[in-house]
């Protein structure tokens, strides 16, 4: 397929005017995200710039922290990527992809504190640190060790992850494909936030890897079609439930990916039953 570019200028106007329109909303955004980093004092910041205050969470390559900026005294939630791990896993490309998400989300119209805003990217010998904005406290997980959520805890999260996969899917057309309680972060003010991008994707109409955990595949997953939308909204029903239960909707005897995936497959409407404290009402 191909448009001539007389036809297609005839539709969008001159394509000159377009990319110099494209570049200057960049360069805009660069001068404002730098503008900001000056303003809180981490123009020039490095891992040296600050302290860990607290481990929040083990990553497969790294950590995830609270640490203090040194000069304002700032908190701020600082990711760890250990370099000889990211090399001996094969995560090299993995890293730099997501590294583009994030600073992607930050070039969005929609500014919002259930997505990640990446403020730093800087590195040493041995690790690559992302700072971001916003203190994080733990991870979804951490709080389901206490127990199924209440009515009112499922209704709160439900919709602040339904929100952020609504930015992601219809002003940035990314596909999330890891929504699992360790993937979402609660922050200091109670809100929740989806940290995770390993395995976001751009939603090219082509998108078919098995990914993520076997519990949450999509049955369009499980039969090797297209992926789109739906896929995170399947995953984020997978979460409600397993938020609300404490286990997962599949069964206790589905203690094999293999079982997962049949099961998955043989799902009808209708056919999974939530805990009976958790209504339907709207």
């Amino acid at each position: 397929m191909f448009i001539s570019r007389t036809e297609f200028e005839s539709v969008l106007g001159p394509l000159q005017d377009l990319l110099d329109e494209d570049r200057r909303k960049r360069e805009h955004a660069v001068l404002a995200q730098s503008q900001e980093l000056e303003a809180v004092g981490l123009a020039d910041a490095s891992r040296s710039s600050f302290r860990l205050e607290a481990p929040l969470l083990q990553l497969p390559c790294g950590s995830f922290y609270l640490a203090s900026h040194l000069l304002t005294g700032e908190m701020y939630s600082l990711r760890q990527e250990i370099k000889s791990q990211l090399v001996s896993s094969n995560e090299q490309d993995r890293i730099t992809r997501e590294v583009a998400i994030l600073r992607s989300l930050n070039e969005t119209s929609v500014q919002c504190s259930l997505l990640p805003r990446m403020m730093r990217a800087f590195q040493t010998p041995d690790s690559l640190y992302l700072l971001f904005k916003g203190k994080t406290t733990c991870d979804l997980s951490t709080l389901l060790e206490a127990g199924p959520f209440s009515e009112a805890g499922l209704r709160f999260v439900g919709a602040c992850v339904a929100h952020a996969l609504d930015i992601l899917h219809n002003d940035l057309k990314l596909l999330y494909r890891n929504l699992m309680p360790e993937n979402i972060m609660v922050l200091d003010n109670g809100y929740v936030t989806l940290m995770d991008y390993r395995l976001a994707r751009p939603d090219l109409g082509a998108c078919r890897t098995l990914c993520g955990s076997p519990s949450y595949f999509s049955p369009e997953m499980v039969r090797g079609e297209v992926q789109g939308p739906l896929c995170d909204f399947w995953g984020l029903g997978v979460l409600l439930f397993e938020l609300s239960d404490g286990e997962l909707p599949w069964g206790s005897q589905a203690n094999d990916d293999m079982t997962v995936l049949r099961r998955i497959a043989a799902h009808q409407f209708g056919a999974l039953r939530l805990p009976a404290r958790v209504t339907l009402s709207s």
